[in-house]
């Protein structure tokens, strides 16, 4: 009988992939209000202009969270 060794993670490693997939998480739901704001702009619910404006906004802020730029916590700051 072969026992099994598990990797030892430490909190450090353990939190960092918890951050990893929050940020996957939030991107993929800016992801999902871009084609929301998209579908708006086409059933003619919001104007072209307003609409392509916060869905280049909304870009934006995916990108910066999926660079880990908005999920900064307290204590993080340097």
């Amino acid at each position: 009988m072969t026992r099994r060794r598990y990797r030892r993670r430490t909190f450090a490693q353990v939190t960092a992939q918890a951050r990893v997939a929050e940020r996957a998480q939030i991107a993929q739901f800016g992801r999902w209000q871009i084609a929301a704001v998209t579908n708006l702009i086409a059933a003619g619910a919001v104007d072209a202009e307003s609409g392509s404006l916060l869905v280049t906004r909304l870009e934006a802020f995916v990108e910066q969270v999926e660079q880990g730029l908005h999920l900064a916590t307290p204590g993080d700051e340097k």
